[in-house]
C-alpha cells in the first residue's frame, strides 16, 4: 500500500489553524493602516504650519521699516549725512521690540566697501544688562549707493527693564586703504526708547 503524503498550497491554509480568523485579521490590518495614515497627514500637516508660521515672522525690511521711517532716513542723507538713523526716538510699553532704520551711504565712486555696525548702550547700568540688540554686524555697500539695515532693541526674555528713557548708539566703522585700521564712518548717531 501506498503511503499518502499531504500536501499543502501557499496559497490554501485553511487546514492549518488560526486564533483569529482571517477576516478579522485583515480589518485589524487595515484599520492599523488607516491610523498610519492619518498620524502621518497629521505630522506633515503640523510641519507645513511650523514651516509658514516661520516664514509669515521673517519679513522684508521695507514691511518693517514704515514710509515714515524711509523718509526720515531719506532726508537725512539729503541734509549729507552719510549714516542715518530713524526714528531718533520711540515708546516701549513693557520694552517690548523696537525697530529702528540705518542707512549707510557710500559715496565712493570706485570701491564697495564694508561697513561693520556697532550699536552699544549710552548709559551703563544694571538696566542696560537687561536688553537684547539685534543687527547685522557687517554689511557690504556697493560704489556710489547706499544700503538699509535694521536694529531691533528690547527687553531680553524673562527680563524686566525698568521704566525710563534708554540711548543707545550707532557707530559705522570701515577699512580705510591707508593701512592705518577701522575708522569711524561719518559720525556715531543716537537713538532713543521710552520704555513706560
Amino acid at each position: 500500500m501506498r503511503k499518502q503524503s499531504k500536501q499543502y498550497s501557499l496559497f490554501s491554509l485553511s487546514s492549518i489553524s488560526s486564533p483569529i480568523p482571517s477576516s478579522r485579521r485583515g480589518m485589524e490590518l487595515a484599520i492599523g493602516t488607516l491610523v498610519v495614515m492619518i498620524l502621518g497627514i497629521i505630522l506633515v500637516g503640523g510641519g507645513i504650519l511650523l514651516v509658514k508660521m516661520i516664514t509669515d515672522k521673517s519679513v522684508t525690511l521695507n514691511d518693517n521699516l514704515n514710509a515714515n521711517v524711509q523718509r526720515q532716513l531719506q532726508d537725512s542723507v539729503l541734509r549729507g549725512q552719510l549714516v542715518a538713523v530713524a526714528p531718533s526716538s520711540q515708546v516701549s510699553y513693557g520694552a517690548k521690540d523696537a525697530i529702528y532704520g540705518v542707512r549707510i551711504v557710500n559715496r565712493d565712486a570706485t570701491n564697495d566697501n564694508e561697513y561693520t555696525v556697532q550699536v552699544t548702550h549710552a548709559q551703563d547700568n544694571l538696566a542696560q544688562a537687561n536688553w537684547s540688540i539685534v543687527y547685522l554686524n557687517t554689511t557690504k555697500v556697493a560704489a556710489n549707493d547706499r544700503k538699509d539695515a535694521m536694529i531691533v532693541v528690547g527687553a531680553l526674555r524673562g527680563k524686566q527693564v525698568p521704566s525710563g528713557t534708554y540711548t543707545f548708539i550707532v557707530k559705522i566703522f570701515y577699512e580705510d586703504n591707508d593701512g592705518t585700521g577701522m575708522k569711524i564712518y561719518d559720525a556715531p548717531r543716537f537713538f532713543t526708547v521710552l520704555v513706560k
